[in-house]
């Protein structure tokens, strides 16, 4: 009888066979259950290590000094309640030294200087007995505080004298005793004579002819002719041959008409 190979022996299983795959499984298993194993016990020992590592730090920490509160500084004591609080509290008298008492010296009168007396200026006075320096007619009249109307020139503007509309070649006479202080031509008025009269008074004549009789410094005496009538005064040429006359008291313009004797 021919024997059968224990391979073929239909009794024998062949899982419990050793065969080399059958026993390089088992040991992979034996392996991933001994790891399974060791990090279980690794979580384990992790989680009671995290429980237990605050507690240690904080036995490990320095104890907190405490402050003791200082004492209070004792407050001061309450004066006790007067029996009565309308009554004053008596003051304390603090001895202390006399103050010697000095003498105010006696004030010296001081000396007050008597004023010259000065007489009061008085145009009147300055400007007594003056004559017409031209026979004619009064045009344009002096004018301050309102304007009047510059045909020439074409604007209102101030007039601070009087034009005594008179042929050309009329004599013009000084109106007052005085001396030539100056002989010009007025880029606007023209030929102008200006005859002081003593320290304070002043008339000046204007648009005259050229060559005036008279030069600075001559001395004249009222009605002495000092000019002629002309045209010179370009500013003023609209109104035809005429004088322009002005009156000034410490430099300062005043109407003519005030001192001019009626015509």
């Amino acid at each position: 009888m021919d024997q059968i190979p224990d391979n073929q022996n239909p009794d024998v299983n062949v899982d419990d066979m050793d065969t080399p795959t059958a026993n390089h499984s088992k040991r992979l298993w034996d392996v991933t259950a001994w790891l399974s194993l060791g990090l279980g016990l690794c979580l384990v020992a992790g989680a009671a290590l995290l429980a237990f590592w605050p507690m240690r730090l904080v036995d490990q920490m320095p104890p907190v000094a405490q402050t003791t509160p200082s004492a209070r500084p004792a407050e001061a004591a309450t004066p006790p309640a007067l029996s009565n609080p309308s009554t004053p509290l008596p003051v304390p008298t603090v001895p202390h030294a006399s103050t010697p008492t000095v003498a105010a010296p006696t004030p010296t009168p001081a000396l007050q200087s008597t004023p010259t007396a000065q007489p009061a200026l008085n145009a009147a006075t300055v400007f007594a007995g003056m004559v017409l320096p031209v026979n004619g007619t009064v045009g344009q009249g002096y004018a301050l505080e309102v304007l009047l109307y510059n045909s020439t020139l074409r604007q209102w503007q101030v007039h601070r004298g009087v034009d005594i509309q008179a042929p050309a070649g009329t004599p013009v006479k000084a109106a007052l005793e005085g001396q030539v202080a100056s002989v010009t031509n007025d880029p606007l008025l023209g030929v102008m004579v200006v005859v002081n009269h003593g320290e304070h008074g002043q008339t000046i004549y204007a648009g005259l002819t050229e060559n005036p009789p008279v030069a600075q410094g001559d001395k004249v005496k009222a009605g002495d002719t000092i000019g002629s009538v002309g045209t010179t005064a370009i500013s003023e040429s609209d109104d035809g041959p005429h004088l322009h006359f002005e009156v000034l008291l410490d430099g300062v313009s005043i109407n003519p008409a005030d001192f001019l004797p009626e015509a």
